[in-house]
C-alpha cells in the first residue's frame, strides 16, 4: 500500500530585464558631438536594490525601483548599452555577468549637409568655397597665319 505524502518545493524566481531605446539611432545636431535617446527599462525579480545602466566611455548610471525611462547620451558611431542588476548583466540576454547589450547608432545631420569633423570631434556643416578668377590675355589680337 503506498501511502501519500506532502513534498514542499521552493523556486527561485529567475531574474531578468529589459532595457529598450525609443529608436536604433539619434542623429547630432550641428556644433554637437553626441545625441540622446530616450529607453525604457525593467527588472523582474531583481536579486538586489540596485541596478545600473552602464557603456564604456560614461559614467554608470544609477536606478531605483523596477522600472521607468532614461536618456542615454550616444556619442558619434554608436555606443553599446547594457543593464544590470547585482552585478549580473541583464540585457539582452542573461548571460551572467555579460551580456551582448544594446547598440544605438548615432550620426550627423544629413538633411542640414553635416558631416563628422575628426578633429574637432563634432558634427558640422563643412565649408563650400567658391572658386573664382580672372583671365587676362597678354594681347587684344592674335594673328592666325
Amino acid at each position: 500500500m503506498t501511502t501519500a505524502k506532502n513534498v514542499t518545493a521552493t523556486f527561485t524566481p529567475v531574474m531578468s530585464g529589459t532595457l529598450v531605446p525609443a529608436s536604433s539611432y539619434c542623429v547630432i545636431e550641428t556644433g554637437l558631438s553626441s545625441c540622446t535617446v530616450n529607453s525604457s527599462w525593467s527588472v523582474t525579480n531583481p536579486e538586489g536594490a540596485t541596478s545600473a545602466i552602464t557603456a564604456s566611455g560614461m559614467s554608470d548610471i544609477n536606478l531605483t525601483g523596477t522600472s521607468g525611462t532614461k536618456l542615454l547620451t550616444v556619442p558619434y558611431s554608436s555606443r553599446t548599452f547594457y543593464l544590470y542588476n547585482n552585478a549580473k548583466s541583464l540585457v539582452p540576454t542573461s548571460e551572467s555577468p555579460t551580456g551582448s547589450g544594446v547598440t544605438v547608432s548615432a550620426f550627423c545631420n544629413t538633411k542640414t549637409g553635416d558631416v563628422w569633423n575628426p578633429t574637432l570631434g563634432k558634427c558640422e556643416t563643412p565649408v563650400v568655397e567658391t572658386m573664382s578668377g580672372t583671365l587676362v590675355p597678354e594681347s587684344s589680337s592674335c594673328v592666325i597665319t
